[in-house]
């Protein structure tokens, strides 16, 4: 049986072959390493807003009639975003929805070309009339699409919904992307995990190839003595 003192002193016997290989694999590892693909990822607020006529009229009690269009009550912006979370996650092609806290987070996959995710996040207890969302992707303009679709689904279905419950079209919702910080954050999700990865593979291939090379030495060691105990036999006779 091989023990870990009879590896290391073979490791030791072949030292040359041993840091040789030893080199090539943190050579590798460090390949990986330095080209792992980039992550970014990118944060916004999708906000339910009334458009500028709506807007005046909900300043004045005396315009708002709420017979004629139903979203001039109060908290209609907030129920809107809350119905949106849940007409997005049907509208957007989804990969997974768990519960989150007080919150829904929806989870959606390959919502652009640049395969980015898209994280909707919503209290559905405080109930606020917007939305916080989570882009990542494996470019920049990956990320600002992911956040265009979204915010361009989002104002397809409130149209539907308000044009449903008959809203005049001159007073009406939309949403907005806001509150977006501009900059995208770039990690490498990937990269320490390949690389430590690649090193422990290669370290292991690469002492199994010493003691295997170890091996085919003593064998053919072995043979020799052999050969050279039956030619001394024979001649002895």
């Amino acid at each position: 049986m091989m023990t870990l003192a009879t590896v290391l002193r073979i490791m030791s016997q072949h030292r040359l072959l041993a840091g040789f290989l030893l080199v090539v694999v943190a050579a590798a590892a460090s390949v990986l390493y330095l080209t792992a693909p980039r992550q970014y990822a990118g944060a916004a607020t999708l906000v339910v807003v009334p458009n500028q006529e709506l807007s005046v009229a909900l300043a004045s009690p005396v315009d708002v009639n709420p017979a004629t269009n139903p979203f001039t009550s109060a908290g209609a912006a907030n129920a809107l975003a809350g119905v949106l979370q849940q007409v997005l996650a049907d509208a957007v092609p989804t990969d997974k929805a768990v519960a989150a806290g007080p919150g829904l987070e929806v989870e959606t996959l390959e919502v652009t070309r640049d395969d980015a995710s898209i994280s909707i996040t919503y209290d559905d207890i405080s109930r606020p009339p917007y939305l916080s969302i989570e882009s990542s992707a494996s470019t920049a303009r990956g990320v600002s699409q992911a956040l265009g679709v979204t915010e361009d689904i989002a104002n397809e279905r409130l149209v539907e919904l308000q044009d449903d419950a008959d809203a005049p079209v001159a007073q009406r919702y939309r949403a907005v992307i806001a509150n977006s910080a501009g900059g995208f954050t770039v990690t490498y999700p990937d990269r320490l995990r390949n690389a430590l990865g690649a090193a422990l593979v290669g370290t292991v291939l690469a002492v199994l190839l010493v003691v295997f090379r170890d091996g085919r030495q003593q064998s053919a060691a072995s043979r020799r003595g052999n050969q050279a105990g039956r030619q001394r036999a024979t001649s002895d006779e």
